[in-house]
């Protein structure tokens, strides 16, 4: 609670599949005070994605990837 809220810094969401993914949105939405548009307006967040061996990309991954560019969190 103390990060999202007394922080500055952007908050690492895990990109580990929608869910988590939207769970980590709505928690920075509510501790900000933001609305859907507000927060899709810019980046409020930021995640890693590393490839497996060899180069490749599994499905929570990639569907992390896919959440984070519909938010507008790229």
């Amino acid at each position: 609670r103390a990060q999202l809220t007394l922080s500055d810094k952007l908050p690492f969401v895990f990109a580990r599949g929608t869910p988590q993914v939207e769970d980590g949105f709505e928690m920075l939405r509510l501790a900000r005070g933001l609305s859907e548009d507000e927060f899709r307006s810019g980046a409020h967040c930021y995640t890693v994605i590393n490839t497996n061996s060899p180069r490749q990309l599994d499905i929570p991954m990639a569907q992390g990837i896919i959440d984070f560019a519909r938010a507008g969190q790229v």
